[in-house]
């Protein structure tokens, strides 16, 4: 080879490297993503050009550079077809245009059917430099046109779109242009010299600055970072060019010694079970270069992702708004790794939006509120999507973008000035039927890259999740709130009912009131005991003193009033009065407990009692103690069929029923508090007054 023309197999061979490696590395970021597929194809067709360009450039013999000559021309028919179908889904004209890109993949076949035969290539020749090279045949002058009728429509669409964009993508669309312009026009300098033009190819090697120009555009733009985007090309690549040159040296190598051995016709062989291996072992090498390239470089970079989708998964099991939250900012923080992070909720009733959680730097502290008409707020509001403090950048340098809106510049400096208070770089907004109900502000990441694409769409699919999980949690909130007013309304009515069986019996009206009196005191006695050792739960106890008799609601007033004694008939109707007590209260979570102590007041120590017979410490401790001062006030209180006892007698017949009526400790604590003068047999006025003064143990 001639070393003036050294140039151009090398030009070839990293036009080759580049883009399959780039490409390879788009399409691995999002293999669904119609976007890096037709840049991935578009890729391949500048590899498979470039490819047998390479080979047509050290072929040593007419034959080989005829048929790697053929061999290029297919990718050169593809690579404005992908290019084009690549800029029109760039710009989100993919379905509009879908007539337009249907009609190039047809004329491309056609091409392709005819580029293998002389009507395309007419022959080869030497030409300036070169001892090889094509001469155009008749349909290649059909080819050309087409070629460049596609090009030009591009160019045209990026301009279009970039005259009618902002922003971000305004500046993406200008790096597109510029790639397009130099890499086409790079590429351009290959055809003249079909035509006998002696005007050389030097602009070969700018095919591989439009690949370049044009993922960077990507990657600057939140499609890929551009950090990783050169760590991964630089071992990628690395990897790739290896595997490649082992590969295109022992296709050559063998392709020169069967030509020895077998005559020329053997590299038509050579080619097309060369063609057959590339095509066969493509997707494998690809898996295998992108899981070797991942393992090396992005395993730890992307856990996060993984983490967060795990929590927003998960967080609509939580109901407790301050865990959610916090949780949401914990998972966030550590996961993304950012410098700060705060959540914004709606409150109904301040009617402002509160920060509520706050982790690292920000200057904010809890409580602070954005009013609902603040820029933030309204911004977040209109356009329904998460905003990135450099986008903000770009729209104040644009004077198209501030034209759009009178007072916009202003609006924008206040989102400005409110993100850096809070030392946000990206808000991404939380929707509940197209209601904003809060925001999450984040930070610098640690590591200094930049939000990606992925970065945000992962964001707003958290937030989504967690305003659902906000909602749940604030509905669940609600649901509580409800259900508790719905229990205070159910134990007062509960109470009410047994003040009304109190009150039904002039003999035995202000029982409840003294049982309950008497029953905290014993409490009270027993836990100032240094023997005792359980604790007393003092709500559900007095509960328990005042419902005790609830039950009697169901037993009718002949038995319940009777001056006499009860038959076993009417007995065993009384008897239900404990289970018909619980049954009463149980539908309330909260006194279910309570219900169990209703319900076994009437055991009795050594197991003779209704309703289950259970005995000594099988008995609720609280149950014993209201069968103590329930026997107790029965037996001081007048009744038809008697007079109240003393209460010394009454006493001493506690005493005697210890151990098989009455639990020992409990009347223990009973003849204490007796001796102390806490029990007394007092009216319900003094009563009242010594209770207040009083308080509850």
């Amino acid at each position: 080879m001639n070393a003036s023309n050294f140039y151009y197999p090398l030009s070839a061979l990293i036009n080759v490297i580049t883009s399959i490696v780039l490409g390879f590395i788009v399409l691995a970021k999002n293999k669904t993503n119609i976007r890096n597929i037709t840049y991935a194809l578009f890729c391949l067709s500048i590899a498979v050009w470039s490819g047998f360009y390479f080979l047509w450039q050290i072929s040593n013999t007419e034959e080989a550079a005829l048929l790697y000559s053929h061999g290029l021309m297919v990718g050169a028919i593809f690579i404005p077809i992908f290019y084009l179908h690549h800029i029109l889904v760039l710009l989100d004209l993919g379905k509009s245009k879908s007539r337009v890109i249907f009609l190039i993949y047809i004329a491309g076949i056609i091409c392709t059917g005819f580029s293998l035969t002389p009507y395309y290539i007419a022959g080869i020749s030497p030409e300036m430099s070169f001892k090889f090279w094509p001469r155009a045949g008749i349909l290649f002058s059909v080819f050309l046109p087409i070629w460049i009728f596609i090009v030009v429509y591009g160019i045209y669409q990026i301009l279009k779109a970039y005259g009618d964009s902002i922003g971000k993508k305004r500046n993406m669309l200008k790096y597109v242009l510029i790639a397009t312009l130099i890499g086409w026009g790079g590429g351009a300098t290959n055809y003249p010299l079909w035509y006998g033009i002696q005007i050389p190819p030097v602009g070969n090697i700018l095919v591989s600055g439009y690949i370049i120009i044009t993922a960077y555009a990507i990657v600057k733009y939140r499609l890929m970072q551009i950090e990783i985007i050169i760590k991964k090309t630089l071992i990628f690549a690395g990897i790739f060019t290896f595997v490649f040159s082992v590969f295109a040296g022992v296709t050559f190598f063998t392709q020169e010694f069967l030509v020895m051995l077998l005559g020329d016709r053997t590299r038509y062989v050579i080619f097309f079970i060369s063609v057959f291996l590339i095509t066969l072992g493509m997707k494998p090498l690809e898996r295998f270069l992108v899981r070797i390239t991942d393992s090396i470089l992005f395993q730890r970079k992307y856990d996060y992702q993984q983490t967060l989708k795990e929590a927003s998964e998960g967080m609509t099991l939580i109901t407790d708004m301050k865990k959610l939250l916090n949780l949401i900012v914990r998972v966030v923080t550590k996961s993304v790794r950012v410098k700060s992070a705060v959540i914004f909720q709606f409150d109904e009733v301040k009617n402002k939006y509160i920060l509520k959680i706050r982790r690292g730097t920000n200057k904010r502290h809890t409580g602070y509120a954005l009013q609902k008409d603040s820029a933030l707020v309204s911004w977040l509001k209109s356009h329904k999507e998460a905003i990135l403090s450099d986008e903000i950048e770009d729209w104040l340098k644009s004077g198209r973008f501030l034209r759009r809106e009178k007072g916009l510049r202003g609006k924008l400096e206040d989102i400005k000035k409110e993100l850096e208070t809070m030392d946000g770089v990206v808000c991404v907004p939380s929707y509940i039927k197209g209601h904003l109900i809060g925001f999450l502000v984040l930070g610098e990441k640690l590591s200094g890259d930049i939000y990606t694409q992925q970065d945000v769409r992962l964001l707003s699919t958290l937030a989504s999740e967690a305003a659902i999980a906000v909602e749940n949690a604030k509905n669940f909130m609600e649901l509580e709130r409800l259900r508790e007013k719905e229990r205070e309304s159910y134990i007062q009515t509960v109470l009410a009912l047994a003040q009304t069986v109190d009150e039904k019996d002039s003999y035995t009206h202000g029982h409840l009131e003294d049982v309950a009196f008497y029953g905290m005191q014993i409490g009270e006695e027993l836990e100032a005991s240094s023997e005792f050792k359980p604790t007393i739960d003092k709500e559900d106890l007095k509960t328990a003193l005042s419902l005790h008799d609830i039950g009697k609601i169901g037993v009718p007033d002949a038995i319940l009033h009777k001056n006499g004694s009860l038959t076993p008939e009417e007995w065993v109707v009384m008897k239900q009065h404990c289970e018909i007590g619980a049954r009463i209260v149980e539908p309330i979570e909260k006194l279910r407990y309570v219900g169990n102590i209703i319900k076994h007041h009437q055991e009795k120590y050594d197991g003779s009692g209704y309703p289950d017979g259970l005995k000594g410490e099988e008995i609720p401790l609280e149950s014993r103690i209201i069968a103590v001062v329930d026997a107790y006030h029965a037996m001081v209180s007048d009744r038809p069929y008697r007079k109240a006892l003393s209460e010394t007698v009454a006493l001493e017949q506690l005493k005697t029923n210890i151990g098989t009526q009455f639990d020992p400790i409990v009347v223990g604590a009973f003849v204490r508090a007796w001796e102390k003068g806490k029990i007394k047999k007092v009216q319900g006025v003094e009563r009242e007054a010594q209770n207040s003064t009083k308080d509850e143990f």
